[in-house]
């Protein structure tokens, strides 16, 4: 039987690489959003922390600490503010990563069924050439036995006539 070469086999490797890539690259997004999201996490405790302190220091009645507090607080929403928007453009790029990833398995599965269409001709055909071989096979060995026995035949009537 002859040995099954895909004609897209380069095609289907560079394809799943491109696959393997894109779910690589799906995973440090997930990563960048989920460092992201900590990074808001603490600043909103902080922020809270500055809040707590803040109502302790009222209580005392400490106004210049107080202003302090307002503006580290401020200055701390400020940033809670530009690290939502990171987390949220983290967010965009994840989701944008991960239809990647799906577009790259689904070439990923057209290739591959392709290829299964290719080695199912090639079986076919290998099939159909083996039955071929054997038919041929057949004929001459049938050939060959009829020539022996016409042979024979007439070997055992010069026999019977002498």
């Amino acid at each position: 039987m002859k040995r099954f070469q895909s004609r897209i086999e380069s095609l289907r490797r560079v394809r799943q690489q491109a696959e393997q890539l894109a779910r690589l690259t799906a995973a440090v997004r997930q990563g960048e959003k989920a460092a992201a999201t900590q990074k808001a996490d603490q600043l909103s405790l902080h922020i809270e922390d500055l809040l707590q302190q803040g109502t302790t220091e009222l209580a005392r009645g400490n106004t210049a600490v107080i202003q302090a507090l307002s503006a580290t607080t401020r200055r701390a929403q400020n940033k809670l503010a530009a690290a939502q928007v990171e987390v949220q453009q983290a967010d965009e790029r994840l989701v944008q990563a991960v239809q990647e990833v799906a577009a790259a398995k689904s070439e990923v599965q057209i290739a591959h069924k392709h290829r299964a269409k290719e080695f199912a001709e090639h079986r076919r055909q290998t099939l159909v050439d083996e039955e071929n071989v054997r038919q041929e096979n057949n004929g001459r060995r049938f050939a060959s036995n009829a020539t022996k026995r016409t042979a024979a035949r007439e070997t055992s009537k010069t026999e019977v006539a002498r």
